[in-house]
């Protein structure tokens, strides 16, 4: 007895003290590692509930009456007040998860160019966070599949086996999960594939979606966004017949709502998932902790320098806008050249321009300076092989003065930065990583080193960078000719 009560006495001194107990009692303590991939359906659906718990990791001041009244009804909503206090308005506007909404289930998809159904993206949307691990998102992809009609036995088949689908179907998904986990490896063959069920429209339109699939993923994994306690299951279907002021029906009134925990059919409980990134064992990680199937930073310098020499010869598997309509629609000055991704995003004259600006208002991120925006935008871009970003972030380096040698220590000397530059740089690796493998240390040490708002808007670009690397690179965008 004597034993337990020393025991809990050290315990509880060393959470007084921040200490944690293996080190009280000369343990090695545990290494921080991000979530993980749950293997099948119940464990997925056990850690999707289980983040209606979780703590947010952005610290907010106390609430005032000013920023009451400017979020109205969002006032009360955490994501809400960290893009108020730490991102501003312009970049509320066109951030990325700006004023784009969902459409409704069944209706037209809002730009007049789209012609994907809701339910077919939001299933892709769901393969997309599956791949990355955001169990908020697959949460709110689950439950947006039941409101549209789509029974629980088809998303179990989505995550484990796509034999019941259409071909067409089948080469969305592995499109979607290759798009996300290994955008490195993408050449003209998978664009060529698909050009057998989806027109070049409908490509973009999906690579378009995804993108920004992959950037809301990591917002909300970043922050730490608690799922809401009301959501799950029948949920929204639920909140449908009430809003209507219908009846609601005797079947839906007998299943789960507002819980995650729905009944998995029994083909499917046991069965692995092949759109989650496990390994043979079962695991996501490697002895090192680092995701499996993430890019890795493998050539050289010199290697890097040759591939983006050759760059600008590089042939688009995707049209292009002309340049005089793209200039159009994006509203440039004369004096702004029209580059390649813009012709690319401005095919879709309502989400595919919202998602230009969004890209534009980067530079509005004014708590990180210029060179450490394009720092960070280089380090992703060299994680993900984003050969088209990359050349951008070393044009965007070079114009700062930056030489051959610096740039080159970016790829992973870090030694010489200042402790707030090197946890910016963790943090933009770790989150740009697929699956995501961000975990509350790297947060905690960005915030101690470079505060909420540099952290928060370091979070804002890697997101923005995780979606325009990968729809530049499926698209194999040449580089610009630097005059």
């Amino acid at each position: 007895m004597n034993k337990l009560i020393a025991h809990w006495f050290a315990v509880a001194l060393g959470l007084c003290l921040g200490i944690a107990p293996s080190v009280l009692h000369g343990e090695e303590p545990s290494p921080p590692a991000p979530r993980l991939v749950p293997a099948t359906r119940p464990q997925m659906k056990q850690m999707i509930e289980e983040i209606k718990d979780r703590e947010p990791r952005i610290p907010l001041p106390p609430m005032t009456a000013e920023e009451e009244e400017a979020l109205g009804e969002r006032a009360s909503n955490y994501e809400a007040r960290v893009r108020y206090h730490y991102l501003g308005k312009d970049l509320l506007l066109f951030g990325s998860r700006g004023a784009a909404t969902a459409p409704a289930p069944g209706t037209r998809p809002q730009d007049p160019e789209a012609t994907l159904s809701y339910p077919f993206k939001v299933q892709l949307f769901w393969v997309v966070s599956r791949t990355n691990n955001c169990q908020y998102c697959i949460g709110h992809q689950e439950t947006k599949l039941l409101a549209a009609g789509v029974p629980e036995e088809v998303i179990a088949a989505l995550d484990c086996d796509w034999s019941s689908f259409t071909d067409a179907e089948r080469a969305a998904f592995a499109f979607a999960r290759k798009y996300t986990l290994q955008p490195h490896t993408f050449s003209g063959t998978e664009i060529e594939g698909l050009k057998q069920f989806y027109t070049d429209r409908q490509i973009l339109e999906m690579c378009l979606s995804m993108s920004w699939n992959n950037a809301i993923n990591r917002w909300k994994e970043a922050i730490g966004v608690p799922q809401n306690r009301e959501e799950g299951g029948y949920s929204r279907m639920l909140r449908d017949y009430e809003r209507e002021q219908k009846p609601i029906p005797e079947e839906l009134a007998k299943l789960p709502v507002g819980s995650y925990l729905t009944e998995t059919p029994i083909k499917f409980r046991d069965t692995p998932s092949i759109v989650a990134p496990l390994g043979g064992d079962g695991s996501s990680t490697d002895s090192a902790g680092l995701p499996r199937s993430a890019a890795r930073v493998r050539e050289t310098y010199a290697e890097v320098e040759q591939i983006l020499a050759a760059l600008p010869e590089r042939k688009a598997t995707l049209e292009l806008l002309d340049p005089q309509t793209t200039r159009e629609r994006l509203d440039l000055p004369p004096s702004t050249p029209v580059a390649h991704w813009m012709q690319l995003l401005a095919r879709f004259p309502l989400e595919g321009v919202q998602r230009a600006r969004g890209v534009m208002s980067l530079e509005k991120l004014t708590a990180l300076p210029p060179l450490l925006r394009a720092q960070i935008a280089w380090i992703v871009a060299r994680q993900d092989r984003a050969w088209y970003a990359l050349a951008m972030a070393r044009d965007a380096l070079q114009d700062r003065g930056l030489t051959t040698d610096q740039i080159a220590l970016l790829d992973g000397d870090w030694s010489e930065y200042t402790a707030e530059e090197r946890s910016l740089f963790q943090l933009a690796s770790s989150l740009a990583a697929s699956p995501v493998v961000l975990h509350d240390q790297h947060v905690q040490e960005a915030l101690a080193a470079a505060g909420p708002e540099r952290v928060v808007q370091a979070i804002e670009l890697v997101t923005q960078l995780a979606a325009f690397q990968r729809i530049t690179e499926i698209a194999q965008l040449p580089a610009e000719r630097r005059p």
